[in-house]
């Protein structure tokens, strides 16, 4: 039993802590749909403003605020009343209305599609050069030349019979 009122003795000075003047504790709404993930500071300081989200799949209802601030109240310092409301988006597309985004689609995948293909092709369209060459620089054309002879040669005084062969 006399654990029981520690517990209440430290809980009441934790609250007092967090319940004072000078700043707001980490908020704790129960707005449906709303993600407090993002918020992780435990103390605000009066004054300080903090946008609350909707969770993924919801958005903020039309002319409802998503802004809360920390303020003075009469005992300890609190959040504004949140007036957010989030309401559910619909992922359904009105007939006649997918064109767009099957347009929208498209353009993004064909662009992708005709992206793989150019560096597919390009080397096998680039293979006879002349497509391949930028206009107004000259490629080097190679001039036939005549097959010639290559020996190897060990000992320097055959080379010499070699040149006098040639020469003649």
């Amino acid at each position: 039993m006399a654990w029981i009122k520690q517990f209440l003795l430290l809980w009441s000075i934790i609250h007092e802590s967090l319940a004072s003047k000078d700043g707001c504790s980490k908020p704790n709404f129960n707005i449906e749909n709303v993600d407090m993930s993002d918020i992780v500071e435990m103390r605000y300081e009066v004054g300080r403003k903090l946008r609350l989200k909707c969770q993924r799949g919801y958005k903020r209802k039309a002319g409802r605020s998503n802004l809360i601030k920390c303020q003075n109240g009469s005992e300890f310092a609190k959040w504004s009343d949140p007036n957010l409301q989030c309401i559910y988006i619909n992922r359904t597309v009105p007939a006649g209305k997918n064109v767009g985004l099957v347009i929208g689609a498209s353009t993004g995948s064909c662009f992708v599609i005709l992206l793989v293909i150019l560096l597919f092709v390009w080397p096998l369209v680039c293979k006879n050069r002349t497509w391949c060459t930028r206009p107004g620089v000259a490629e080097h054309e190679l001039t036939p030349m005549a097959l010639t002879e290559v020996q190897t040669v060990e000992n320097p005084s055959e080379s010499r019979l070699l040149q006098r062969e040639a020469e003649s």
